[in-house]
């Protein structure tokens, strides 16, 4: 096998395998076009003696020193051939060159075979993380009406001013979530170490938003989707603010919301009552060499 740079020609190929990647598809024959080009980024393809892509990976630098891998495909016939190793070593060389000093990777748990290839790369999982989820209908009751099969919660979620940037940051730097999430956070599914510019920025954009019981940072997600990227409560104030961002969504008129935070059991359960389902994976992590 062989590797080299990604070109448009490649597209075919590409969608060929990987369109039941998950039961839900896959999003990489959609997004493939896009990445061609994208500045501070590297997408690689292992092609056969024709010339054609039987496998793919991605590597983007989230700042001056880390890089995120993702995207990583082989086409079913040519799995256990090295392929992803491959992939993933190149990738590691180059995120080297541009200056980073660690990457990572997530995997999904039920995905053993990813697991062990990237641990045979001297990769550690470092921190667990629920991609919990809830679709919102139009059988979900307007927290406003206070009708309906649910009754709303206590608080309401508002934008936080830029100056809440820095008490939400050290109040979730000297907590369980900040450890557990080992000070990164997931945004448009890449995870990085959160500034506290981070939250400055989403302040002007009217994305960080708080009440009584803590503070979320928000993105659009797909199909109006609303993304929370960051979450600090403490335990104690869990159920509240979750239940307050359920609320948030649903005044907002959101078609589903989706939680990227810690696995932590408290926060769990929180999730699980207001009707998520929680999807676990693991952050992964090496460093790399200078």
């Amino acid at each position: 096998m062989r590797l080299r740079e990604a070109a448009a020609g490649d597209i075919d190929a590409i969608a060929e395998f990987t369109q039941d990647t998950f039961a839900w598809g896959d999003y990489v024959s959609g997004a493939f076009s896009s990445w061609l080009g994208t500045p501070n980024s590297q997408l690689l393809v292992a092609v056969d003696d024709d010339d054609r892509a039987v496998g793919l990976a991605r590597a983007r630098m989230l700042s001056d020193h880390e890089v995120w891998l993702h995207a990583a495909r082989v086409h079913p016939e040519h799995r256990g051939q090295g392929i992803a190793g491959a992939l993933n070593r190149a990738l590691m060389d180059w995120g080297g060159r541009q200056g980073g000093q660690v990457v990572r990777l997530l995997i999904e748990d039920w995905n053993e075979a990813a697991q062990r290839q990237v641990a045979k790369e001297g990769y550690r999982a470092v921190s667990q993380w629920n991609l919990a989820h809830r679709q919102i209908g139009p059988g979900d009751p307007n927290p406003r009406r206070n009708g309906g099969r649910r009754v709303p919660g206590p608080e309401r979620l508002q934008r936080a001013a830029s100056a809440e940037a820095e008490p939400a940051y050290l109040a979730w730097a000297a907590g369980e979530l900040h450890r557990r999430a080992r000070g990164l956070f997931g945004r448009g599914w890449s995870w990085r170490r959160l500034v506290i510019d981070d939250l400055v920025d989403s302040a002007q954009d009217g994305a960080f938003l708080h009440c009584p019981s803590g503070w979320v940072l928000t993105a659009e997600g797909p199909d109006e989707r609303l993304d929370i990227e960051w979450f600090m409560a403490t335990p104690d104030d869990f159920s509240r603010l979750v239940r307050a961002t359920l609320d948030h969504a649903l005044t907002a008129g959101a078609a589903g919301l989706r939680f990227f935070v810690p696995a932590i059991d408290a926060l769990d359960d929180a999730l699980v009552r207001i009707g998520c389902e929680l999807e676990r994976a693991a952050l992964w992590e090496r460093a790399l060499n200078p």
